[in-house]
């Protein structure tokens, strides 16, 4: 039971007494989440609470949902508190709506002084008004009983010296349960929406300037018109309404609001960019500036200086509106008009550089396009920027009180249309133009020998010598460019995770994103063994990816454990460069002995397979010959930082990326050893007894012991069916490797120096080959036959540990001076390499993914804390058999556990890997029943299955009906199997057992739930007994216990209670039962 004593103190803030204090706690404040917590029960000294945290990581938003249970004890300031971890499954968004909750923003300061856990302030948010604006509280460390430390941490933050703390009275006044209320608004969505934005960034609105405001004034737009903005001038009330053909008429004073700070209330429906400006706010965004884009307002230009008359309006109601949010108003002018031709043309480019100059002078802030203002032809512009530049943009129609926010969508250009004419795209782009908006104008000479594709880029401009495009072509062949090269990405989003406050993370950027583009990717060229599921570029990206998507489930100060903190920034460098070259050693095309000689591998990839990553570690050595580390982040530059550990940081790469293979040791032995490794006496050291000796820095020595670690684990993840590409990709390579065995073994028979021995095996291997043929084209080459593909693998591994291995061994002793293999043994090698790769390609193709869904921080008890749960989904219309799938999922299960013990995760954040099939078919609950319908009433009402096993006497039995009926559960969905003797019926178990047996369906996406609780002690055996058959099949079951804390006479007069539900933590893991 995740159980503790909570002391803390409280002070009350106001936003008028205390601004400059608020405002220096957020200053100061290293971070902030999002919390709502919903009440199920608030007494006087008791609580039950479910909370949703919302937590800003680098590269998304975490949700953290907890369930927490407080009593108070004799001092009203110490509580009792059981808290643990919600899974979002469990959670019922619709369920809380019905409940009281208060939202706040929770800003938290690194204490000063050691007897401190916490020092918070939070913000409770206007648009859910409580009795309560600003909160801190100062809460002790566990243990600590001096209370006197908290003056002390008061005492040592300036603006916090001279708050005096809450009495015993007033805290109760101001606990969360008791500020906590039912709101008009409470979709628990739009609350979730609204403080995920209130925690990005600061934003920036960009509006296109419009008319509206001028369309309401009337009689008096002429006037406004040709004077502009005069500050001196008196305005009078102006009558309005909020669209043109509205009866109801509003009343705005112009001369207050356009001249003194006012409530947009005031200037409500007078201007389409305020509207929209409050619409944004009131979604929860927090805006810092807005850049309005202004157009001419006369034929020859704008009537004044970069702007026309309606701006100095805007920008008066904008910032006197919104005075409160100290938002900042700018204008970025633009020369069109909607009457010319060249201006049309020349739009889309022009906003396409005003949009790119924005963003570039708010590199730390998020920006958001609005288009409802404005003339609909650059608006149309504006909005295809933010779909092609994957951002957000804004409309809102005139009078409406509803914003439509057009969400990032992954969009870009069709590369594949220019590709298929990728001839005449350069004809218009490489001409001998000194402009780049010369590009855009084309002769009708040039025009008429287009193609269709392009020709429909053009149209006739006002001058007859040429057409012009109003495309930005320019910007279109650059994002081709990079395609072409880099077509799927390559793991932006694990650049963000790099701090942007550190000196150095520019340099470390551009190095990535230069390095994976112009060398490590184009490495793959020459590799040696593509038999094998794809183990190049796009694998270095799913790594990548991989760890992002860890990272916000499991929380970047959980991934972080165990790293130095100053060091944070050189240990995210280490693992982007290590995940992208540790598989490189499959392109080298020799391996270089201890003794100096070269052993040749362009006809042994068995070998390269093996040894890959000695020889990835060898390359790095060799950089003056291979280049994978280039030159320094930032060489070139200048300006750039100079702190750049660049010798730690190489040093730390090569270790992390040889000891990425599962055999290499962390710490201890090593695991079992390839036959080549042993034949060539290569035991590998424990790594950190390496870097003890490569760093004198321990700071260093962790960082990389560290990143091995995480590459060991993360690399094991990577089991899905994008390594065999696509299915017609698996059916090629697949068809390709069984031709490539039987024509080499044509060969190879053929070879008057082989014994009769590997003459044998040969011909027995490509028999069976023949056969796996047979099987994959009755299948529709959908998928092999998994038997057959492993028989033929082990029979190629025995070639190679008995005859293959030995042979090489054999020649590095004979060959004094350049090693050289004979021809029939290369061939043997090719034959069992390829012969090997059946039952990967299988592996790989079944499963669509493995994703990280949930992290158990706490559980009820502890005993599950520190579980991370993955999603392993599978291929929906696998042609495998069910026995032949869960086999081939129960390895990739064990595999990914194995490598997760080995890496030695379980001793940070993370305890257990626990992983789950989908698409989920059902969840089935198996559970005993005894007379007393609580427990099955609260495992229906927690657990929410789809079908439940009921191991139950008459008496239990008789109980259903009323259970189903309290729960709101369709007895149809319940199986009883009833037992005459529920105490010691014995005789009675093989029949029942035999039943289940029979009657359960074997489907490895079902999800099974064993509850052990309730019933007689025999049925409870019973249950437990039957768990272990189902494990036997190779099923996922997970055992629980349900738990009513009341006592017996409560639970006997109410017994119609949801109680807990208890997961018991498995005895032994998957590498723990291998072994």
């Amino acid at each position: 039971m995740s159980e503790k004593l909570e002391k803390e103190e409280k002070f009350l803030l106001d936003r008028t007494s205390h601004e400059k204090a608020i405002a220096a706690f957020k200053e100061e404040a290293e971070r902030k989440t999002g919390i709502i917590q919903w009440y199920i029960m608030r007494e006087e000294n008791e609580e039950e609470r479910v909370r949703l945290e919302i937590v800003p990581e680098k590269t998304g938003m975490r949700h953290v949902w907890t369930q927490t249970y407080k009593k108070r004890s004799s001092d009203s300031k110490d509580r009792i508190e059981r808290e643990y971890s919600l899974d979002p499954t469990e959670v019922d968004l619709k369920n809380l709506e019905t409940l009281p909750f208060v939202v706040k923003i929770r800003h938290y300061l690194e204490p000063k002084n050691k007897g401190i856990k916490e020092v918070i302030l939070d913000e409770f948010l206007e648009k859910w008004k409580c009795d309560c604006q600003y909160l801190v509280e100062i809460e002790m460390s566990d243990g600590n009983e001096d209370k006197t430390v908290i003056s002390e941490e008061t005492a040592s933050w300036k603006f916090l010296k001279d708050l005096t703390g809450l009495t015993e009275e007033e805290s109760k006044k101001y606990e969360n349960k008791t500020l906590a209320k039912h709101h008009e608004e409470s979709s628990a969505f739009k609350i979730i929406q609204y403080v995920e934005n209130r925690l990005k960034p600061e934003q920036v609105v960009v509006a296109l300037q419009g008319n509206s405001f001028f369309n309401k004034l009337g009689n008096l737009r002429n006037e406004y018109e040709r004077e502009g903005f005069r500050k001196e001038k008196e305005y009078s009330v102006l009558r309005y309404k909020k669209k043109y053909n509205d009866d109801e008429e509003l009343s705005c004073d112009l001369n207050e609001v356009l001249k003194n700070p006012c409530s947009y209330n005031d200037i409500r429906f007078l201007a389409a960019e305020t509207d929209s400006i409050q619409h944004i706010l009131n979604t929860g965004y927090s805006i810092s500036d807005v850049e309005y884009i202004v157009f001419p307002d006369r034929p020859e230009g704008f009537s004044r200086e970069d702007e026309p008359a309606i701006y100095g309006f805007l920008k008066a109601l904008t910032e006197n509106a919104f005075s409160k949010y100290g938002i900042d108003v700018h204008k970025r002018p633009m020369y069109y008009t909607g009457d010319n031709i060249e201006s049309l043309s020349r739009a889309f480019t022009e906003i396409w550089k005003i949009l790119d100059r924005i963003r570039e002078e708010y590199p730390n802030k998020e920006i958001l396009i609005d288009v409802t203002g404005g003339q609909k032809y650059p608006g149309i512009m504006a909005s295809l920027y933010c779909i092609f530049n994957n951002l957000p943009f804004f409309y809102i129609f005139e009078g409406e009180v509803s914003l439509a926010k057009f969400p990032p969508v992954p969009a870009s250009w069709d590369f594949g249309a220019i590709d298929e004419a990728l001839a005449a795209f350069n004809s218009i782009l490489i001409r001998n133009t000194t402009h780049s908006f010369e590009r855009n104008h084309l002769k009708y000479s040039e025009y008429c020998s287009l193609p269709e594709t392009f020709r429909n880029l053009y149209t006739a401009s006002s001058n007859e010598d040429y057409l012009t495009s109003s495309l930005p072509l320019d910007v279109i062949e650059s994002k081709y460019r990079k395609a072409r090269g880099l077509p799927f990405g390559y793991g932006e989003d694990f650049l963000k995770l790099l701090d942007n406050d550190c000196s150095c993370t520019e340099n470390y950027k551009n190095y990535l994103r230069k390095m994976i583009r112009e060398v490590w990717s184009l490495q793959w060229i020459g590799d040696q063994i593509p038999e094998t599921v794809e183990h190049s570029q796009r694998h270095s990206k799913r790594l990548m990816e991989f760890t992002v998507n860890l990272i916000n489930t499991i929380g970047e100060e959980n991934f972080l454990n165990g790293i130095p903190k100053q060091l944070r920034n050189e240990f995210y460098f280490v693992l982007a460069i290590a995940m992208n070259v540790h598989d490189l050693g499959h392109t080298k095309l020799t391996y270089e002995l201890g003794d100096g000689r070269i052993l040749p591998l362009d006809s042994l990839p068995c070998v390269v397979r093996d040894l890959h990553h000695e020889l990835s570690y060898q390359m790095l050595e060799d950089d003056d010959s291979f280049k994978l580390f280039g030159e320094k982040p930032g060489s070139r530059d200048k300006d750039s930082c100079d702190k750049c550990p660049w010798d730690n940081i190489k040093t730390a790469v090569k270790l992390v990326t040889r000891y990425h293979r599962e055999y290499m040791p962390i710490t201890g032995k090593p695991g079992k050893l390839k036959d080549i490794v042993k034949m060539l006496s290569m035991e590998p050291e424990p790594l950190d007894k390496v870097v003890a000796a490569s760093f004198a820095d321990e700071d260093w020595q962790k960082l990389t012991i560290m990143a091995a670690r995480w590459l060991k684990f993360i690399d094991g993840t990577d089991v899905q069916s994008d390594r065999t590409v696509e299915p017609n990709y698996f059916k090629t390579r697949v068809l390709r490797t069984i031709t490539e065995i039987e024509a080499l073994a044509v060969e190879l028979q053929s070879n008057t120096e082989i014994s009769p021995f590997i003459r044998n095996e040969v011909s027995d291997l490509v028999s069976e080959v023949s056969k796996l043929r047979a099987s994959f084209e009755a299948s529709g080459y959908k998928s092999m036959n998994r038997d057959l593909a492993i028989l033929i693998s082990n029979k190629a591994s025995e070639l190679e540990k008995n005859t293959l291995y030995p042979m090489i061994r054999k020649r590095i002793d004979e060959c004094k001076g350049t090693i050289t293999m004979p021809n029939w043994l290369k061939l043997l090698s090719k034959i069992s390499f390829k012969a090997v790769q059946f039952p990967h390609f299988e592996k790989h193709n079944m499963v669509n993914y493995v994703y990280p869904r949930f992290f158990m921080e706490k559980s009820l008890f502890g005993n599950t804390d520190g579980t991370l749960r993955l999603s392993i989904n599978i291929e929906r219309e696998s042609k495998n058999d069910m026995n032949s799938l869960i086999k081939i999922i129960d390895g990739v299960k064990k595999d990914i556990v194995k490598e997760f013990v080995r890496a030695g995760l379980n001793q940070f954040a993370i305890k257990t890997i626990k992983m789950e099939v989908t698409p989920l078919t059902e969840k089935i609950l198996l559970t005993p029943l005894g007379t007393s319908p609580g427990v099955l009433y609260t495992l229906i009402k927690r657990l929410n299955p789809d079908r439940v096993i009921v191991i139950t006497s008459q008496a239990g039995n008789d109980n259903i009906p009323e259970i189903c009926m309290k729960a709101g559960f369709d007895i149809e969905k319940i199986s009883t199997y009833l037992f005459n003797d529920p105490f010691t019926g014995f005789e009675e178990v093989q029949d029942i057992m035999r039943r289940m047996s029979s009657d359960f369906p074997v489907d490895i996406r079902s999800r099974i739930t064993v509850n052990l609780a309730g019933g007689t002690s025999f049925l409870q055996y019973v249950t437990g007994e039957f768990a272990e058959v189902l494990e036997s099949k190779m099923l996922d079951v997970t055992r629980v216990f349900a738990v009513d804390r009341r006592g017996i006479d409560a639970q006997k007069k109410e017994p119609y209670v949801v109680g807990d539900v208890v997961e018991l933590p498995e005895s032994k893991s998957w590498a723990d039962k291998e072994e």
